[in-house]
């Protein structure tokens, strides 16, 4: 796993890349590894936010980026924690309100397992989303929320972004996220 996530202490300063480890291997056949990424939704360029995935996708597995703000402060994005999350869960695409208990669902192409996600969200003046495209290795997807684009798709508070892989697949599954904004971007490998 690589995580890149330029630090800002002033503005003359240079982006610094930070190299974490792979996500741990599991010992059991029924896997779960996540990981944590603190980030600072504020800032003054971040008026475009997105999100890419690329990974195996079967019946069986599960590849979530879910965001939302740590209340607690202790580094783990929780359940309750949790305001958005997007993914592939038992064979379809979703896109989830968790707080508001709203879930929309894409049926996939079941002849494939390599997959691909692409989330574009838009930002106004005040952080609120104002354009939203959404599209899958068939194409456009989420078309509901592109006509009319709701505003839990983006925080202004959220500090935390938490990936999960799970499943019962092959150690040799990948997931690739790729979150961005103008100057702001996390590569997770």
């Amino acid at each position: 796993m690589k995580v890149i996530v330029p630090l800002f202490v002033l503005a003359i300063l240079p982006a610094i890349a930070v190299t974490v480890p792979m996500l741990p291997e599991s010992e059991f056949a029924d896997t779960e590894v996540s990981t944590n990424v603190a980030f600072n939704v504020e800032r003054s360029d971040a008026r475009s936010f997105g999100v890419s995935m690329a990974f195996s996708g079967t019946l069986s597995n599960c590849a979530q980026v879910a965001f939302g703000h740590d209340d607690n402060g202790d580094g783990d994005l929780s359940a309750v924690e949790t305001r958005f999350a997007i993914g592939w869960r038992g064979g379809v695409y979703f896109i989830e309100d968790v707080p508001g208990r709203l879930r929309l669902e894409e049926v996939a192409d079941a002849e494939r397992t390599a997959r691909q996600l692409v989330l574009d969200i838009s930002l106004n003046k005040d952080y609120a989303p104002k354009h939203m495209a959404a599209s899958n290795e068939c194409g456009t997807c989420f078309s509901a929320l592109s006509a009319s684009v709701p505003s839990w798709l983006y925080g202004k508070d959220w500090n935390l972004m938490k990936v999960t892989r799970r499943g019962v697949d092959a150690a040799s599954e990948r997931i690739d996220v790729e979150c961005r904004y103008k100057f702001f971007r996390i590569v997770i490998r």
